[in-house]
């Protein structure tokens, strides 16, 4: 069993918030759901029933983020070596994507250095995505703080988006060449999954010109691919292309060949053999 670090022995947990309470809450709530029938509610009814669960929702949120935070700053995430992060372990946890789990630990983890911020999360006074917003922007500028709560209560979510990426993009400007350099390459990333389909995904964030680069290997590789689809009659959307591309350019990459991606190894490869 891991150790646990002794800033994460059992301590006060609020005014009274208990596991045992928090889930006969959410039996009793389970209980009127079951039950529920939209069908019978009036049009007001229902508003103000779907704004009572928005504000629910906004606080179990709150309360979710900042208890798993606080369980990945413990180490429990990694149960004996089944998970490899604490975004693994809370995608795992929440059903979600993992770098939606990692998005929202770090968001997290600015709050505790953000009071406004986290004392208007903890009211359910934002919603998950407004305080990634607000904290990614005030994790720049501390100062900003009230002037994006204030954005957040009173304006459209692209306002809010837009304020932050404002205050983001001064911060960078004031930023030394090297050091956001070395912060981008610190969040470069690439996660492999699988669609409700069963299809493969693959999600990835690179520094500007690494993704460059990449992006005309791939772009020039479905050209070419593009070029030897229509000389054979076939018409595909363009983003198939380029995930023939992305294929082609790993298999030659590791193997020296590019691999049809219906099977088999392409005509232009038997070409070049012969």
């Amino acid at each position: 069993m891991a150790e646990v670090p002794t800033t994460c022995l059992p301590a006060s947990c609020g005014d009274g918030l208990r596991v045992d309470w928090l889930r006969r809450l959410a039996g009793e709530l389970g209980r009127k759901l079951e039950s529920l029938d939209p069908r019978c509610l009036s049009g007001d009814d229902a508003k103000q029933l779907m704004e009572a669960f928005d504000e629910l929702s906004r606080l179990c949120a709150a309360g979710r983020l900042l208890t798993a935070h606080r369980a990945a700053q413990c180490n429990v995430w990694s149960d004996g070596g089944r998970h490899d992060s604490p975004g693994q372990w809370l995608a795992e946890q929440s059903g979600i994507p993992v770098c939606d789990a990692e998005r929202q630990l770090a968001t997290a983890g600015r709050l505790a250095e953000l009071p406004e911020v986290a004392d208007a999360f903890r009211r359910g006074q934002l919603s998950p995505q407004q305080a990634d917003e607000v904290a990614k922007a005030a994790a720049h500028d501390p100062a900003t703080q009230s002037d994006l709560l204030d954005t957040a209560r009173h304006k459209r979510f692209k306002d809010l988006k837009a304020r932050s990426r404002q205050i983001r993009q001064q911060a960078a400007s004031a930023e030394d060449d090297a050091a956001r350099a070395a912060r981008l390459h610190s969040r470069r990333r690439a996660y492999f999954g699988t669609d409700d389909d069963g299809m493969g995904t693959l999600s990835a964030a690179l520094p500007p010109e690494l993704m460059a680069r990449l992006r005309q290997a791939v772009t020039g590789e479905a050209d070419r691919i593009f070029d030897e689809a229509r000389r054979a009659g076939r018409r595909e959307p363009a983003a198939a292309y380029r995930a023939d591309a992305l294929l082609a350019l790993a298999e030659r990459g590791l193997f020296g060949r590019d691999v049809d991606p219906r099977g088999g190894e392409n005509s232009s490869s038997s070409r070049a053999k012969q």
